[in-house]
């Protein structure tokens, strides 16, 4: 797939239709507005990395999948326990510890899923988003607004002037070809004849205000609109990635209770006055089960280990 990068770039060129009109506008409007600036709000998704989410959106369904496969043989493994353990105390403490367990990796699981979902989501709204403003952008090819080029509306921004510049021959020939109905005023107006002039200076005055600028109005609204839109939905799938990466649940699973029995265990009511050492009781889990470790009932020869 085009990086954002790339999309951009395919659209990017329909600005220069920006470029060739904005003087004119400006002129006529009083409003200045330079094709840097719509060029900048263009470009505002330019250098996202999507490459890098769409990376990390399939590692995290690879974790998922891996840990549904794992999952479900912890549970089968469990089954199969229950059916060996007695119906004591320790034995309902261990079940109900590792029943803890799998229900908070199953919800782990549950948050990992929305997560993805996500990501997923988001990926591709991104890169459509960019699709749609590229191919908008890109879309305004023609280089006429209202049938005319850039020289043209120079010509008829000249001949707004008419009252203060006056009329030339090149000048009156060019606005001849856009306003036929002005020949007459355009001679008369290379005498001077002041009417004339005025006549000249407010037929293209009219036509600058009520067609050129409300047509160039609309495709800089289209743009401007574009890009709020692009930015909004952008800022809005952010924030539901952070959120929803910000729902899991980052805390210690639980552990099992290893502190003490208050009672003493059967060999240290045996060891009590032939040694000092107590049990040892070893936090770390085997299986999701601290065990208590006390030391052997036997006598240790001093002959050493075999």
């Amino acid at each position: 797939m085009s990086s954002v990068d790339e999309i951009l770039d395919a659209g990017a060129h329909g600005l220069s239709h920006f470029a060739a009109f904005l003087p004119a506008y400006g002129e006529v409007t009083g409003r200045a507005i330079e094709v840097e600036q719509l060029l900048a709000r263009y470009n505002a998704q330019r250098g996202m990395k999507l490459d890098v989410l769409e990376a990390d959106t399939d590692a995290i369904a690879q974790v998922c999948d891996a840990l549904d496969a794992e999952a479900d043989g912890q549970r089968t493994h469990v089954r199969a326990l229950e059916s060996a353990w007695t119906d004591d105390a320790s034995s309902a403490a261990a079940q109900d510890h590792l029943a803890r367990l799998l229900d908070r990796a199953s919800a782990s699981r549950s948050e990992l899923r929305e997560v993805l979902a996500t990501m997923t989501a988001a990926a591709d709204g991104l890169r459509d988003v960019v699709h749609a403003k590229s191919d908008v952008v890109g879309g305004l090819t023609e280089e006429r607004v209202a049938g005319k080029t850039a020289d043209d509306i120079a010509v008829i921004v000249a001949g707004s002037k008419a009252v203060t510049d006056g009329v030339t021959l090149p000048l009156s020939v060019s606005l001849a070809t856009h306003f036929p109905d002005l020949t007459v005023d355009l001679a008369l107006a290379l005498l001077p004849i002041a009417p004339a002039r005025e006549h000249v200076a407010t037929r293209c005055a009219v036509w600058l205000r009520e067609v050129f600028v409300p047509l160039l109005d609309a495709q800089l609204k289209v743009v401007d609109e574009l890009c709020k839109e692009s930015d909004i939905a952008t800022k809005a799938m952010y924030k539901s990635l952070t959120g929803s990466m910000n729902s899991v649940d980052s805390s210690a699973y639980p552990m099992p209770n290893s502190s003490k029995p208050a009672e003493p265990s059967r060999s240290e009511a045996l060891l009590t006055g032939l040694s000092e050492t107590p049990p040892q009781v070893v936090d770390a889990p085997v299986g999701g089960i601290a065990l208590e470790i006390d030391p052997p009932d036997v006598e240790l020869s001093e002959a050493g280990p075999l």
